[in-house]
């Protein structure tokens, strides 16, 4: 028992509203370790308003692995290297069965030394198969080597999707038919974007009119 002019009381030396206190801070601090733990990326809720920012080689390449993600927003928020990946596989995003039907918003920043090889028959590319919109991307020294068709450094096939702003500079790519150094096969529309560099085999003509846009390439 304990008066109540007692200051130690049953809780020790502290008075029960420090312990209240204490107790609140705890339960804060325990609300922001789930939060950071849950997080997804580097960040955001992949909305519109609140997108999911990208900062690193493997939180790109983890997009290509996370279907479910393919409809959401993204936002890349600074360059990346993809030699950061050392010899981890990428991961295209966006595939025929389900193609990436999102927002991609590059933020004006470019991806450096994307290295793809594969052996898949279609689509290949930083994005596989795109029905929803990519901007404001630059791709840097990407070099992506397939043995099948629609085949970009940025976008296997453009399916009625957009390209708006982006470039590839000093690219080389190759594969069987529909190559090109920024997208294999459009059939969508591309504003205000440009490539350089290396393809082999064919460029595919542009079903659909190239806005404002150039590629500047030549043939191995």
């Amino acid at each position: 028992m304990y008066s109540l002019d007692d200051n130690a009381g049953p809780f020790g030396s502290c008075r029960p509203n420090a312990v209240l206190a204490i107790l609140a801070s705890a339960a804060i601090g325990i609300c922001l370790f789930s939060s950071a733990a849950h997080a997804k990326y580097g960040g955001g809720a992949g909305t519109q308003n609140s997108p999911y920012l990208i900062s690193t080689a493997e939180q790109m390449n983890e997009i290509g692995l996370s279907s479910a993600d393919w409809s959401r927003h993204f936002k890349l928020t600074t360059d990346i290297d993809m030699n950061d990946l050392g010899d981890a596989a990428y991961n295209i995003i966006g595939s025929e069965t389900a193609g990436f039907s999102g927002v991609f918003d590059g933020n004006g920043h470019e991806i450096f030394n994307l290295k793809l090889t594969t052996t898949h028959q279609l689509y290949t590319g930083l994005f596989g198969v795109v029905g929803g919109e990519i901007r404001n991307l630059g791709l840097a020294r990407p070099t992506v080597v397939a043995q099948g068709m629609r085949v970009g450094a940025l976008v296997g096939q453009l399916d009625h999707g957009n390209v708006v702003s982006c470039h590839a500079r000093s690219a080389d790519v190759s594969g069987n038919d529909d190559v090109g150094a920024l997208i294999g096969r459009n059939a969508g529309r591309v504003f205000s974007s440009h490539s350089t560099g290396l393809s082999l085999i064919h460029i595919s003509e542009p079903t659909r009119p190239l806005y404002i846009s150039y590629a500047v390439f030549c043939l191995k």
